[in-house]
């Protein structure tokens, strides 16, 4: 996703580091940021003389408090935070600053153009971007980009009202208010507390599904051990499975009268209900166990796993119409079917383009590989080498050696196979010159200027005298600013468990990983099964299931045989009448 390519600017104040003014013990030199934290605009130390931290932007004795450890602070600096602390930017904060939030004990930068954002499910949602852009479905767009908010209803970077077919969540335009919320004239309101879904209701509301220690009796959240209605053994999940008394079972609730259909004595249910949605939001036909969905709401993609109703189809996978087909096994990311539709390549391979005058999409082949053309396989992009020093004259262009007689129009000075200095549209990585307009250079940086790169993709800040981007962990697709270790976001088939990328068909901590999964999303809590949006079959060829279930190879293999028998068979029976005739 090309919007995370900016994800810096939530650590902007890292581009640009000052003196301190009024904080004492903090180390020599451009250590102090300014920074906003819950509305108070204020200095603070990113770095402490040896026998101080920081904490609150404030240079503490290191035995003088408790949020970080001295072994975690060995230079002036703190690497974890204990309690209710968060880590930024070498410090412990009781609340992330603006521009970032809060993630397993780390606050982590919020997208390009957001001011304030807060977690979500397996990604962020904004609720406030800068003066130019505005939040819808919790991305920041421009204002003029949209039709959602209107620029008059969004004068601060937050809409005040929303137009067409949306509602006002939090300073945002969306098709369909969150878990926790419903709609009334236009705007998501709160469900009562303790209730997960809930629908509005003549003056009122009717809960539909509770927290977990909760069920929905007469529409409201009880506590599960607080009332005769619902059994605990009945309520799994915040929702009412039977019934007992005189109460009736609608909607995933206990009632004592039937809000719809009509009162069945003998299994305490409401019967004639129409069927209840869909278990999967935003899904507007699914199946009868409700799990899975065969049509999405208008604008949103159907996954090729049928498991969820998306704003995009999910990596490895590609849109038609409103859903989504799975990539070719070999690519990682794709603009449509087939092996030379690939927009983005897994681990191990690299995309060379169908067409390099203009690069959109083509089909992964090798990485480089040490032999007679590069001498040095030296730069590592999600996984992927590419060559960083040729063998005789050639030097790397986007990673692969390039003739000499070529080298001038991108490599403005070479030493023994390797980019010294790069022209005009390119920069300068690891012996070899790159474009931000295609692969790998794209995600490595966004915007350069005089061969050097200016605006990295990955979320770190160029040197300031090479242009050279520092690279995150191969697993990460940007990683917090200063922090390479520490993911924000992963590559494709990665999910993110705590500040690291895991694959889909592995597991971490409290999180599963499914057989087989390319494309994945963490659960909801980082607990539980990822959830897969696109399978492969397994087998070693990497072939694609059909609808009947077999792999490309199985099918090939099983014609083999069939041709194989066959033919066999017409032998035989050629063979027996010869012989009968001679006979």
């Amino acid at each position: 996703m090309l919007y995370l390519a900016g994800l810096a600017f939530a650590y902007l104040a890292l581009a640009d580091p000052k003196s301190c003014t009024n904080s004492q013990n903090c180390a020599s030199g451009n250590n102090c940021l300014d920074v906003n934290i819950n509305g108070q605009q204020k200095e603070v130390c990113t770095k402490c003389e040896a026998t101080h931290v920081p904490v609150e932007g404030a240079c503490q004795a290191k035995d003088g408090q408790d949020k970080c450890t001295p072994q975690d602070a060995p230079d002036g600096t703190c690497k974890a935070c204990q309690g209710s602390t968060y880590l930024y930017s070498g410090g412990c904060y009781a609340a992330c600053p603006d521009g970032t939030y809060a993630d397993a004990g780390v606050c982590q930068p919020c997208e390009a153009s957001c001011v304030k954002c807060e977690k979500k499910d397996a990604g962020t949602r904004c609720v406030k971007c800068q003066a130019t852009h505005v939040p819808v479905e919790g991305a920041c767009q421009a204002k003029d980009g949209q039709d959602k908010c209107t620029p008059q209803d969004a004068p601060d970077g937050t809409c005040k009202a929303c137009q067409g077919s949306t509602y006002l969540y939090s300073g945002g335009c969306y098709a369909a208010c969150p878990d926790g919320t419903y709609a009334d004239a236009g705007v998501c309101q709160p469900c009562e507390a303790s209730c997960v879904k809930c629908e509005k209701k003549d003056a009122g509301t009717r809960c539909v599904k509770c927290q977990a220690t909760h069920v929905p009796v007469e529409g409201a959240c009880q506590a599960k051990d607080g009332q005769d209605k619902c059994t605990p053994q009945d309520a799994p999940d915040g929702t009412c499975k039977a019934c007992q008394g005189s109460t009736y079972l609608y909607s995933g609730g206990c009632y004592t009268a039937c809000p719809q259909g009509t009162p069945n004595s003998e299994t305490n249910t409401c019967d004639g209900v129409p069927a209840p949605d869909c278990n999967l939001p935003n899904c507007e036909v699914c199946s009868d166990d409700k799990q899975t969905c065969t049509k999405c709401q208008g604008n949103y993609f159907l996954t090729p796993e049928k498991n969820a109703c998306l704003a995009s189809c999910p990596a490895g996978s590609y849109a038609v119409g409103q859903t989504c087909g799975p990539c070719d096994p070999s690519c990682a990311e794709c603009s449509g079917a087939g092996a030379s539709k690939c927009t983005a390549c897994p681990a191990g391979k690299m995309l060379r383009y169908a067409d390099e005058s203009n690069p959109t999409d083509g089909t992964c082949v090798e990485q480089c590989v040490e032999g007679p053309e590069c001498e040095t396989c030296g730069l590592t992009i999600g996984g992927t080498k590419y060559c960083s020093k040729c063998k005789g004259s050639n030097v790397p262009l986007n990673g692969v050696c390039t003739s000499n007689a070529a080298r001038t129009r991108f490599c403005t000075t070479a030493a023994d196979g390797a980019c010294t200095a790069c022209a005009a549209g390119y920069f300068i990585q690891e012996g070899g010159c790159y474009q931000t307009t295609r692969l790998p250079g794209k995600s490595i940086c966004t915007t350069d200027s005089g061969g050097k790169c200016q605006t990295c993709a990955n979320g770190q800040n160029p040197n300031s005298g090479t242009g050279v981007c520092p690279l995150c962990d191969s697993t990460c697709k940007t990683c917090a600013a200063g922090q390479t270790q520490q993911c924000q976001t992963c590559f494709s088939g990665y999910y993110k468990s705590g500040t690291k990328c895991v694959k889909c068909d592995a597991s971490d901590s409290q999180i599963t990983g499914v057989t087989n999964c390319v494309s994945c999303a963490p659960p909801s809590g980082d607990s539980g099964s990822v959830t897969c949006y696109v399978k492969m079959d397994g087998t070693d060829n990497g072939g694609s299931v059909n609808k009947s279930g077999l792999s490309t190879g199985a099918i090939a293999g099983i014609s083999v045989a069939v041709i194989v028998v066959v033919g066999g068979l017409v032998g035989f029976l050629c063979w027996w009448f010869l012989c009968r005739g001679k006979a």
